[in-house]
């Protein structure tokens, strides 16, 4: 592992990487405030001829959505650099030739993504069942149709969702269990809130069932990167924030990996004697990048 503290540091990082992977949340914003210096550095980068794509964990926005708050935040992007668990989600029934409906514990993003291939979902009007009861859960009906359990990050779980859930996985024949992560915290300006692994545990505890991830540390979304958008995979490098998902994602799929301390893991934990997952690279923050840039001049 390498801290990149001086501009020989940075311009190594440009010498060997050709496509960048970034991480959205806790890398280039934190909540509602976009991370300083995090636009400059992505201009510097494509100006330098990188390219860049951009993977979120975060399935409750559409790809299209993610493109229009890349914008809207001062980063211009096209729809095709972007990649979210959602659009994963919907990436790999489709791949598998899914043809039924899909139950889903999620937001928006999912089932607009599920909706672009042609696959029907249901489960989003479910957020307003606060207040169902055992016995109300106890009592209701599936429909028979459903093929797949999708889960997200939800703001409006209840136990409603989360019995029909398990009552689509219990007597469903075949039906299968996707989740979109299992990141159980997530970074919000200064605070580290709730993620959809919280979510994604309520099923798995009650059903005593493993679901297929399709988010990180899964190396589901590089096939696309290397397949799609030819990129090469031994001169990309994954820029994320947590060990957990997004450096072990690059460690898993053979990339470089770069740890940014602006979102959820720290120094200290890198630096645990019980930590296993190393990053390449470690920055305070994304700008760390354009020290490079001072080299160059």
């Amino acid at each position: 592992m390498k801290d990149l503290v001086t501009a020989g540091d940075a311009s190594e990082v440009l010498r060997d990487i050709d496509t960048f992977i970034f991480d959205m949340d806790g890398v280039l914003w934190r909540g509602s405030g976009v991370i300083e210096g995090s636009r400059e550095t992505l201009d510097f980068l494509r100006k330098s001829g990188k390219r860049c794509f951009f993977l979120s964990n975060n399935a409750t926005k559409s790809r299209l959505q993610y493109s229009k708050k890349l914008a809207d935040a001062g980063f211009q992007v096209a729809e095709e650099e972007v990649t979210c668990s959602a659009s994963l989600a919907a990436d790999y029934l489709s791949s598998i030739g899914f043809k039924r409906k899909v139950y889903v514990i999620g937001e928006e993003g999912i089932h607009l993504e599920l909706a672009q291939r042609g696959i029907t979902s249901i489960g989003l009007d479910h957020k307003n069942e606060y207040g169902a009861t055992m016995g109300d859960v106890a009592k209701l009906k599936i429909d028979p149709e459903i093929g797949a359990v999708v889960i997200g990050f939800d703001t409006y779980l209840n136990y409603y969702k989360v019995g029909y859930a398990k009552r689509c996985l219990d007597t469903i024949p075949g039906c299968l269990f996707i989740a979109t992560n299992r990141d159980f915290t997530f970074p919000m300006d200064d605070q580290i809130l709730p993620g959809g692994g919280v979510m994604v545990g309520c099923v798995v505890t009650c059903c005593a069932r493993e679901p297929y991830i399709v988010g990180k540390p899964n190396t589901y979304a590089l096939d696309a990167l290397r397949d799609i958008h030819n990129v090469d995979l031994t001169r990309a490098c994954m820029v994320g924030d947590r060990l957990d998902t997004d450096i072990l994602f690059g460690i898993e799929g053979g990339v470089k990996t770069l740890l940014v301390l602006t979102g959820v893991s720290s120094r200290e934990e890198v630096e645990a004697k019980d930590n296993t997952i190393h990053p390449n690279y470690i920055a305070p923050a994304l700008s760390t990048l354009l020290m490079a840039q001072t080299r160059e001049e």
